[in-house]
């Protein structure tokens, strides 16, 4: 009995007050208490919601390049409807005619996983609010069809408030799936940029070129924003189409017109030539559909060509690159295959006997 009195006095000591003999209930509650705080910590994490946000919406954020452009995207329906800018998926003589998608995956950015597979067509857009819809042809899909739940969209914005905290996850330029985090700065109405005028969220979330389309998320999941322009002179002032507008952007889809066929031929026959500032580029639309799928550089501007690459099955990727070089004091043409489309060459030929095709023991494979 004497040592219980000792021992009762001893934890007394650590735990309360001098003078203050605690009962036996006391020190029962006590040590329960400890006991269920110490499991408490033992499960609490300092991990940031930015992963679990990634990790959830990454798979549902789209890739998006175009002949002249690369950008981003939301999938916001389960039949492939991704949500984007309209200057994402535009060039200068209108809607451009090949777009393809990929996806982010969950984790580490993996260029295999995430490649452009998918093509897309234009279902609508509205240029003034700076907004487009695009849907994946599933017809056209070499793998598995994508299948992730969609985003949702915040549909009321009284549920955004100043200093909120918000998501980005984009491709600024080329590097892809690149996720920051922010603050809602403001909410503006009828804000003008260019040639544009929409409702907008103002963010001091790093965004740069190759985000526009992407999502501005919510710490609930939720779309508020599509990524859209920033200051380039004031880089905590970047902007998102607030989702107001798209709400009623998809509520309404403006009808647009059939794509037809505007250059008559004309780069089939002749080509398109475009002076850049260190080489000279012609391009060539062999079958009129506005999409060239050859193009031939002049690397020092002499008048002669020096590659060719085609693209002959219209994917943004080159199965064949043709190019001059010296070989035993002359000019032949050397053929690099890539058929996987992966960058890499698989087979190599070299027109020694110049007759402008592959005979035996000029090609290998490497």
């Amino acid at each position: 009995m004497f040592r219980l009195i000792l021992f009762i006095i001893f934890l007394s000591s650590s735990v309360f007050a001098q003078g203050e003999i605690p009962s036996y209930l006391e020190l029962k509650l006590h040590t329960e208490l400890s006991e269920i705080k110490s499991n408490l910590e033992s499960d609490i994490t300092t991990r940031s919601i930015g992963s679990n946000i990634y990790k959830t919406n990454a798979p549902k954020t789209a890739i998006i390049l175009t002949p002249s452009s690369s950008g981003s995207g939301a999938l916001i329906g389960n039949d492939g409807l991704i949500i984007t800018n309209y200057h994402v998926i535009s060039n200068d003589e209108g809607v451009s005619p090949l777009i393809m998608v990929g996806f982010c995956t969950s984790e580490k950015y993996d260029p295999n996983a995430s490649d452009t597979i998918f093509r897309a067509e234009v279902v609508s857009y509205i240029i003034k609010k700076d907004l487009a819809l695009i849907k994946l042809e599933r017809n056209k899909i070499k793998s598995k069809n994508y299948n992730v739940e969609p985003y949702s969209i915040e549909t009321d914005m009284n549920n955004v408030l100043i200093g909120d905290d918000v998501h980005a996850i984009g491709n600024p330029q080329g590097e892809n799936c690149t996720y920051t985090r922010g603050f809602v700065s403001q909410l503006r109405d009828n804000y003008k940029w260019y040639e544009h005028t929409a409702n907008i969220v103002q963010t001091q979330t790093p965004i740069n070129p190759g985000n526009s389309g992407g999502p501005l998320i919510s710490n609930d999941g939720k779309i508020i924003g599509i990524n859209s322009f920033k200051r380039t002179d004031s880089p905590g002032l970047n902007y998102a189409v607030s989702a107001d507008e798209v709400v009623a952007f998809l509520n309404n889809p403006p009808v647009i017109p059939k794509i037809t066929n505007s250059n008559n031929c004309k780069y089939a026959n002749e080509g398109k030539i475009e002076e850049k500032e260190n080489y000279t580029l012609r391009k060539w639309d062999m079958d009129c559909d506005n999409y060239f799928e050859r193009e031939d550089v002049d690397y020092n501007k002499d008048g002669y060509y020096d590659e060719y690459f085609y693209d002959e099955n219209k994917n943004l990727k080159d199965e064949l690159i043709i190019a001059w070089i010296k070989k035993n004091g002359k000019w032949v043409l050397q053929y690099n295959y890539d058929n996987n489309e992966d960058g890499v060459t698989e087979k190599q030929c070299i027109d020694l006997n110049d007759n402008k095709k592959q005979d035996v023991g000029e090609c290998k494979n490497i």
